[in-house]
């Protein structure tokens, strides 16, 4: 079965507590106000990177990794992820007005591979119907037109903070709504932030 958590301007759609699979299980957010999907196909997904003592590297992805739904309570999702033998991963999604907010946290606890890097969020947001842009934190910021067909193909990328990334937040909007997205990081640790138009 499928679980609907809603607030007055937002909702989105989710497997109920109990239940398992591969991939991501939230299915889709929904602008309330602006009446729209917010994400596209594949909308929320998780890499790791991980190498064994023989330098063999490995990749995991919530596509190829189990999960299950630990708990719903109070608009927030608690998603466990069997990554390998001895390796987990939880997440935690709020539904908080109009955000969705989430963390996610990793435990090895296998002696045999050594995680060299962790990508999340990977989100893919629906074009907007309208005269939609971007803005992104390089320099002193960019704005592109029309990001999916117009001189954003490449995308933009960079460490945080550099002049490249030095900011942890980015927007995409049209004229009846938009997009924020960013990481709240209090301590701006050293992260590795990418935007892609395609």
């Amino acid at each position: 079965g499928l679980t609907l958590l809603k607030t007055p301007e937002a909702a989105i759609v989710t497997a109920s507590p109990g239940q398992s699979g591969t991939g991501f299980p939230v299915y889709g957010m929904y602008d309330r106000q602006a009446q729209r999907s917010i994400f596209g196909r594949k909308g929320l997904e998780w890499e790791i990177n991980a190498v064994t003592p023989g330098k063999k590297a490995l990749k995991f992805t919530s596509f190829n990794s189990k999960w299950r739904i630990v708990n719903i309570k109070d608009n927030t999702i608690t998603i466990q992820w069997q990554v390998a033998e001895n390796i987990k991963a939880v997440s935690n999604l709020t539904l908080k007005n109009a955000r969705l907010e989430a963390d996610f946290k990793v435990e090895n606890n296998s002696k045999n591979i050594r995680i060299e890097s962790v990508t999340f969020p990977k989100v893919r947001f629906r074009k907007l119907a309208g005269n939609d842009a971007l803005t992104y934190p390089a320099m002193s910021g960019i704005l592109i037109k029309n990001p999916t067909r117009e001189q954003f193909t490449g995308g933009q990328e960079g460490y945080f903070p550099s002049g490249k990334a030095n900011m942890q937040f980015s927007s995409y909007y049209d004229e009846k709504s938009g997009i924020y997205f960013a990481f709240e990081d209090p301590l701006a640790r050293s992260k590795y932030y990418s935007v892609k138009g395609k």
